[in-house]
């Protein structure tokens, strides 16, 4: 039973990502300090080990500490202690779940990422009750779900192409253990029903390209692949000025700037954050910075308050710039001329 124990804990360590670890240990396992990114990981994984666990409790006759076993290992470890092979289709169905939504960003698991899932159920809760994505009184970015989605999209593209094609190699095999074994090598879990030894070698070379898709990520072959046929898409990196005026056109209230992350300017950017805005902040102190990305992900360090360092932290988006350097008059009247010569409101 210890020996289970330690396991478990050395696997969800290393599941939740190293960054997690830090920022736990950091705020003294307080929650409510935790960055945005490590709620949401501690979160959802809470509620992936509780709910694997009661579901294969339920859908087999396993001891209580052995289904938390299987529901820990089976989302990136690929430790087992019984033969997965006996278990029913619900269980066998319940860690190909597991698996598919593997670990956390910045984990040594695979999978399409906790955060991912987190984010496709928000967007869900969200159309039933009318409200904006968010979470811990945050708002989610605006590009979140477009990539959540897209992440799910083509992981579940890789899995059913890696079945069908298992299908098609090995027709005399059960589907449920093909569909696991493919589920299992993109999310490079490890586990298997026991039929890895007798695939043919053809179907043996898809199970290899599957897991090194999945550990690399569908997301980042197709991106690379699509930067290198457009190289000229890599090297623009100021946003056009038309691109300013549509955003504006359509939201101009949607993000504010704050420039200056004082006792005022941090004040400021946690209020409109709290209140479910998109926040840029600003400052040349780094702790400053720091201290306010637990309200905001877009807080940066700028040592020159100069036009080409503003654009490319992006403050010619925002609809209102707040100016908030109080100890150096110059250089806020000299800010405050170059944000409204940039086209921004203060």
């Amino acid at each position: 039973m210890l020996l289970n124990l330690s396991t478990c804990f050395l696997i969800i360590s290393g599941g939740i990502g190293f960054l997690v670890m830090v920022d736990v240990v950091k705020c003294r396992f307080r929650f409510r300090k935790f960055t945005l990114h490590s709620k949401v990981v501690v979160t959802t994984t809470a509620f992936l080990l509780a709910a694997g666990a009661l579901l294969l409790k339920f859908t087999d006759p396993l001891s209580w500490l052995t289904a938390f076993f299987l529901s820990v290992s089976a989302r990136t470890a690929g430790f087992a202690t019984l033969d997965l092979g006996t278990l029913s289709n619900a269980g066998l169905f319940t860690i190909l779940i597991l698996m598919f939504i593997g670990a956390s960003p910045g984990s040594t698991g695979g999978g399409i990422k906790t955060t991912t899932i987190f984010v496709l159920a928000q967007e869900i809760r969200c159309i039933f009750s009318k409200q904006r994505p968010g979470a811990f009184r945050r708002a989610l970015p605006a590009n979140a779900i477009a990539k959540a989605s897209t992440i799910e999209l083509l992981g579940m593209l890789v899995v059913c192409c890696t079945t069908f094609l298992l299908c098609i190699l090995e027709p005399g095999l059960p589907f449920i253990s093909l569909l696991f074994e493919a589920v299992s090598a993109y999310s490079t879990a490890g586990l298997s029903t026991g039929i890895t030894a007798q695939l043919c070698l053809p179907a043996k070379l898809v199970l290899i390209f599957t897991m090194y898709t999945g550990r690399v990520g569908a997301f980042t072959l197709l991106s690379s692949g699509w930067n290198a046929r457009n190289p000229t898409r890599t090297l623009q990196k100021k946003p056009l000025r038309l691109d300013r005026c549509i955003m504006k056109k359509q939201d101009s209230s949607a993000l504010f700037g704050v420039i200056g992350l004082g006792r005022f300017g941090s004040a400021l950017a946690r209020t409109l954050a709290e209140a479910g805005k998109e926040v840029i902040a600003v400052d040349c102190d780094e702790q400053k910075v720091k201290a306010i990305r637990k309200y905001t992900d877009y807080a940066f360090v700028v040592d020159d308050l100069s036009e080409e360092a503003l654009t490319e932290v992006g403050i010619q988006n925002c609809g209102t710039v707040g100016i908030c350097i109080g100890e150096q008059i110059d250089i806020s009247i000299l800010t405050s001329m170059l944000v409204l010569n940039m086209g921004c409101r203060m």
